[in-house]
C-alpha cells in the first residue's frame, strides 16, 4: 500500500498500522483513589461507541478497564489498562508509542441474534438467516454489506439469557462480552453513560436490535442498564453479599407484523446471577403493548453524593439521617421520550421525561412501591418485575429535554432541571422555551446496606510487556 524508505538514509519506516473499527464518543467513568476497592482495584472504565460504518450505523458500546496495578506511578495511566495480549510495549512502533492492546474491549451492549426474518432494511432481499461467525472468527455475512438486512426478532445476551448455549448462533459466539461489533452487524447502541463506586459499575445505554429499521422509525431505542460488582469483569444481579434477593426482567421482542404483536419475554434471576442488560424504559402504548411510536433520546443518571464527614456534628439541628446519610444502594434514572414518527423526516422530536429510582443496587426500580416490601407493593402484572417509572415533566402542551439531575446522599430526593418548550403557538412576546425544575421526594426511611470488597485479583495490564505472539 505504501513504501516509506528514507531517500538518503535508506531507513525503513514501514511500521505496522492495524486496520480497526471506528471508535468515537468517549464517556469517562472514573472514581477517586479514596473510593478504589483493594479487590478489583478499578480506578476508571472509559466507555465508547464502536462500529464499522458511518454515524448512525451499526455499533456497540465498548469499555476498557483501568486498574491500580502499579504499572505506572499514575494509577490512571495507559500502562494500567487491563489487557491480556499486548504488542509494541517496548516502543518499537512509533504509531503505538506506549504499546497496542490486541485483546478485545469489553462489549457491554453486544447481543446474539437468536431468530431473524427477511425485511430488516429497505427491501426483502435478505435470506432471513441470522448473522454469526464460525470457530475461526469468519463472519457468515459481509458486515460491510449495505444492500440487504435481516430483521432480528429474538435475541439475548450471553451469559445471562436462558437460551445461551442452546442454539447454534449462541454456541458459535459464546460470551458477548468479548465480541467485536461486526459479529452482529444489525444492532445499534448510543447514549452510553454510567458511574463507578468501589467495585460496582453502573452502565446505561440506548439500544435497538435493528439499526436500519430504527433509522426510519420502524424500530425503536430502549434504555438498558447493566451492573457489575467485581469491577467490570462480570455483569450480574445484586449479589447476596450485597443484600440481593434476585430479580425479574422483561423484554419486548420484534416478532409479529406490528410492534403490538411482539412477544414479551421475562427472565427470573437469583441473587448474583449473570444478567442480561435490563430494559428499564419498556416503551408501550396505553394498553400495555409494545409500540414504535416512541423512542429513547437522552438518558441521565444521578448516583449518591457522599455525606459530608462533619454533617452530624455541626450542632445546628438540621441533620436528617433519612436524607443526609450516604446510601449507595439507590440511584436515580431519567430518560427522554421521543416521537419516533418524525424519525423518517429527520430525527425524533423530544416529548417528555420519565424518572424512576433504582433500589437494592439496581435490582428494582420504584416510584410508588415500598422499598422494604418491594415484592408485595410494586405495581406489576409479572411477579418479581418491579420497573416503575413516571412522568417528570410538569405542565400541559409542553415538551421537555436535556435533563440535569442530582440526588440527596440517602437517595430520598431527586432534584432535576430541564429545558421545556411550548407545543402550541404563543404570543410573540412569550419565550419559546424556559428552564423547568422539579423535586421528587420519597418518604421512606434510610435503609441499611452492605457492599463487601470483591476478591482481590491481579489483572494483566499493558505495562506487563509484550504477550502477543
Amino acid at each position: 500500500m505504501w513504501n516509506f524508505i528514507g531517500n538518503n538514509s535508506g531507513t525503513d519506516y514501514n511500521f505496522k498500522i492495524y486496520r480497526t473499527e471506528i471508535a468515537r464518543r468517549g464517556s469517562l467513568l472514573v472514581q477517586p483513589m479514596s473510593n478504589v476497592s483493594p479487590g478489583s482495584k478499578l480506578v476508571a472504565m472509559p466507555m465508547f461507541k464502536q462500529g464499522l460504518l458511518q454515524q448512525g450505523g451499526p455499533a456497540d458500546i465498548m469499555a476498557r478497564r483501568i486498574v491500580n496495578a502499579g504499572a505506572s506511578p499514575n494509577p490512571y495511566a495507559f500502562p494500567n489498562m487491563v489487557c491480556e495480549h499486548t504488542q509494541f510495549t517496548d516502543g518499537s512502533n512509533p504509531y503505538y508509542p506506549n504499546g497496542l492492546c490486541m485483546s478485545p474491549a469489553v462489549n457491554i451492549s453486544g447481543t446474539t441474534p437468536f431468530s431473524c426474518e427477511t425485511g430488516g432494511g429497505d427491501n426483502d432481499a435478505s435470506d432471513g438467516a441470522c448473522p454469526t461467525i464460525d470457530s475461526n472468527g469468519v463472519a457468515s455475512t459481509d458486515p460491510m454489506d449495505q444492500t440487504t438486512f435481516d430483521k432480528v426478532t429474538f435475541w439475548g445476551q450471553c451469559p445471562g439469557s436462558p437460551t445461551c448455549g442452546t442454539i447454534a448462533e449462541s454456541v458459535a459466539l459464546g460470551s458477548n462480552l468479548d465480541d467485536q461489533s461486526w459479529y452482529n452487524p444489525l444492532d445499534v447502541a448510543k447514549g452510553h453513560r454510567g458511574y463507578l463506586w468501589r467495585d460496582m459499575v453502573v452502565a446505561m445505554y440506548a439500544w435497538s436490535p435493528n439499526w436500519k429499521r430504527n433509522a426510519i422509525g420502524n424500530d425503536r431505542y430502549e434504555l438498558y442498564i447493566r451492573r457489575s460488582f467485581d469491577g467490570g469483569k462480570t455483569w450480574t444481579t445484586t449479589p447476596a453479599t450485597w443484600g440481593g434477593t434476585g430479580t425479574t426482567t422483561c423484554e419486548f421482542m420484534r416478532d409479529g407484523a406490528i410492534a403490538n404483536d411482539a412477544t414479551q419475554v421475562c427472565t427470573t434471576y437469583v441473587a448474583g446471577a449473570a444478567e442480561q442488560a435490563r430494559n428499564v424504559s419498556q416503551l408501550q402504548t396505553t394498553d400495555g403493548t409494545a409500540t414504535y411510536k416512541f423512542t429513547i433520546l437522552d438518558p441521565r443518571y444521578a448516583p449518591d453524593p457522599p455525606t459530608m464527614s462533619d454533617i452530624g456534628m455541626l450542632g445546628d439541628g438540621v441533620y436528617d439521617p433519612d436524607s443526609d446519610q450516604f446510601n449507595p444502594s439507590r440511584f436515580f434514572v431519567v430518560y427522554e421520550n421521543g416521537d419516533n414518527t418524525t424519525t423518517a423526516d429527520g430525527e425524533p422530536e423530544a416529548l417528555d421525561l420519565s424518572y424512576g429510582r433504582a433500589v437494592r443496587f439496581g435490582d428494582h426500580y420504584q416510584v410508588g412501591a415500598t422499598e422494604a416490601d418491594m415484592e408485595n407493593t410494586c405495581n406489576t402484572v409479572v411477579p418479581g418485575f418491579c420497573n416503575e417509572f413516571e412522568t417528570l415533566t410538569t405542565g400541559s402542551n409542553v415538551s421537555a429535554e436535556e435533563a440535569s439531575l442530582v440526588m440527596s446522599p440517602s437517595g430520598d430526593t431527586l432534584y432535576s432541571a430541564w429545558a421545556q418548550f411550548s407545543t402550541v403557538p404563543l404570543p410573540p412576546e412569550d419565550p419559546l422555551s424556559f428552564a423547568a425544575y422539579a423535586r421528587v421526594w420519597y418518604t421512606d426511611a434510610w435503609i441499611a446496606w452492605t457492599a463487601p470488597d470483591a476478591p482481590p485479583v491481579d489483572d494483566p495490564v499493558v505495562g506487563d510487556g509484550d504477550t502477543y505472539l
